[in-house]
């Protein structure tokens, strides 16, 4: 699985357990670090925007992902090496009913 698809992946985990709670925990912030390591992403260099608790029943949340890629080009006698950004992001609705 490429990088970009593993970061789609990792949006629509945690899009999921944003909406059912009501948008972005701590918790849910670690699970998302987590589920990019798994990917080979290393977490530390990925940048997490996200709709914070709480966002009220039915209302729109999102979760955006921004990793600057590291890739490496070898030619005759040299290596270049460049970054490449990357976002993944979605948007869905809270199911969270706040009291």
């Amino acid at each position: 699985m490429g990088v970009d698809n593993s970061l789609v992946s990792v949006v629509d985990y945690g899009i999921r357990a944003m909406a059912v709670e009501g948008g972005m925990t701590e918790e849910i912030e670690e699970k998302v670090r987590q589920q990019l390591n798994l990917r080979g992403i290393d977490p530390d260099q990925v940048r997490i925007e996200a709709s914070w608790q709480p966002v009220q029943f039915q209302e729109e949340i999102f979760l955006r992902l921004h990793y600057d890629y590291p890739l490496r080009l070898f030619a005759i006698e040299d290596v270049l090496e460049i970054t490449i950004p990357l976002k993944a992001e979605t948007v869905g609705i809270s199911e969270h009913v706040f009291r």
